[in-house]
């Protein structure tokens, strides 16, 4: 299963969704669970909340759409959410990179948690799989 979850400015979130959804659908890729949660936007440092509205799709992973599921996400991401003016939770194992984590954080709040990352953890003792894909040149 991956979420793929958008966080859309509110004026933006009706349309984005519609489209997120036709385009998923055209490539054969329905979601088994879908949530619209409301948001504020947050002053924490990697904080991907925006005063606005998200939509959760879960879509199950299988040997055969795993390939059209990374590229369709990827391709949403770069040509529907972000120019409109969205975010995306970079949470997911299929999505995310050292660009969209920029994107999603801020570049401003991605540089002050590398620092911070540096100075408190020199030697990189504290790190996940998702920090290896979003840093991966901190």
């Amino acid at each position: 299963m991956i979420d793929y979850q958008p966080f859309l400015p509110e004026t933006m979130a009706r349309p984005v969704f519609h489209a997120l959804l036709k385009r998923t659908h055209a490539q054969g890729l329905f979601p088994c669970l879908t949530i619209i949660g409301r948001h504020r936007a947050s002053k924490s440092l990697l904080s991907r909340s925006m005063d606005g509205y998200s939509l959760s799709l879960h879509f199950p992973i299988t040997a055969a759409n795993q390939k059209t599921l990374a590229r369709t996400l990827d391709r949403l991401t770069d040509e529907v959410v972000v120019p409109a003016g969205g975010r995306v939770l970079p949470a997911s194992g299929l999505v995310g990179s050292d660009q969209t984590a920029a994107q999603a954080f801020g570049a401003e709040s991605v540089d002050r948690f590398v620092a911070l990352k540096r100075a408190y953890d020199p030697d990189e003792v504290l790190q996940s799989d998702m920090y290896r894909r979003l840093f991966p040149h901190a």
